[in-house]
This record gives C-alpha cells, structure tokens and sequence, in this order.
C-alpha cells in the first residue's frame, strides 16, 4: 500500500511525461527555465511565470490591505476565521511585544 509513496524520483525523471510545449514568457518577453523552476510548467494557461511586486515592505501592504478591507477573512484555519483587522491587532501585538526583549 505504501509502495508508491516510497518510489522516488529523481529530478531528472520526475517531469518526463509532461508536454512542455507550452511555454510561459516572462513580461520581458523572456522565457523562464523549467530546469530552475520546474514548477511552472504545471500552470495553468494564462498564468504569468514571473509577477511584479511593488517595493514596499510586508507591512506596508498589510496595512494597505487592512484600509481597504478590514472586515474580509484574511486567515481561514481549521474553521477559525481572521479578519485582516484582526490579523493587523495581532501583528502589532506581536511586534510590539518583540521589540520589549530587545
């Protein structure tokens, strides 16, 4: 029964059998390499290899989400729900108290 979940592979076999004809181009137009990032050939149509992130820290865009919409579910666990105002309570929390050890 287990068997299969012992069987494995090596990275040079693991992707023989996939159709790699569809290739995703990066915004620059360049293609992105399957043997660094084997991964994207299993997205689906449409789905940009690479993505463009602004420059601006984790919490920044926490905050900037939190703005826009603090009621919206932004952790969902085992049934627990966290809105992303709570979840801004929480970190702050957290970090205020990690800066009182230092």
């Amino acid at each position: 029964m287990f068997q299969d979940l012992l069987n494995i592979h090596s990275p040079r076999t693991l992707f023989t059998d996939v159709d790699t004809s569809r290739t995703k181009e990066a915004a620059d137009g360049s293609r992105p390499s399957y043997s660094a990032h084997p991964w994207i050939r299993f997205y689906e149509e449409g789905i940009p290899a690479h993505l463009e992130y602004p420059n601006i820290t984790l919490g920044a865009i926490l905050s900037r989400t939190v703005s826009k919409y603090p009621d919206h579910t932004a952790l969902l666990f085992f049934g627990a729900k966290i809105s992303y105002g709570q979840l801004d309570a929480l970190v702050n929390r957290f970090a205020t108290r990690w800066s009182d050890l230092a």
